[in-house]
């Protein structure tokens, strides 16, 4: 696992944000899609690999992109189940 980024399958690269995970420790710190974290998720999915081009699925406890957004974005939004984010 490279930062946010967990790996690459069939043409699409997962991403996971979680509590802390960008350094901030605040209660949605980190685990938030925003434009910011998803500036750094682009950032670590280059660095471990440069050839992508695809999808994102990105598990996040919430996103203020709409539909639309994510489409454009290439992204593909998943909650993170609470009982999961609960225990990190």
């Amino acid at each position: 696992m490279s930062g946010t980024v967990i790996g690459t399958r069939n043409g699409k690269a997962y991403a996971l944000l979680y509590n802390g995970i960008l350094a901030d420790r605040s209660v949605d710190g980190g685990n938030v899609l925003t434009t910011k974290s998803l500036a750094i998720i682009r950032e670590d999915l280059a660095k471990a690999h440069p050839d992508f081009e695809g999808d994102i699925v990105v598990y996040a406890a919430s996103t203020p992109f709409g539909v639309s957004r994510q489409a454009r974005e290439g992204i593909i939004f998943k909650q993170t189940p609470y009982d999961i984010s609960a225990r990190g």
